[in-house]
């Protein structure tokens, strides 16, 4: 198993549009390939921490296709 963390900074007038698109296209994609395991967002504390993407796969090598 190979567990991903993105860090991602996004302005905190984008934050709506990101979540959203984060949702409705970022999940499903990675919930459609077989390798990946899990996928969401970690939730930032405050507006002015980075957002956070954890991903788990089945191995390393997945992960970077």
């Amino acid at each position: 198993m190979f567990l991903r963390i993105i860090r991602l900074r996004v302005r905190e007038a984008e934050e709506a549009a990101f979540t959203l698109f984060y949702e409705a296209r970022v999940m499903p994609a990675l919930a459609a390939t077989s390798c990946c395991l899990y996928a969401g967002p970690l939730v930032p504390r405050c507006a002015a921490e980075a957002h956070q993407s954890l991903t788990i796969w089945d191995s390393a090598e997945s992960a970077r296709k």
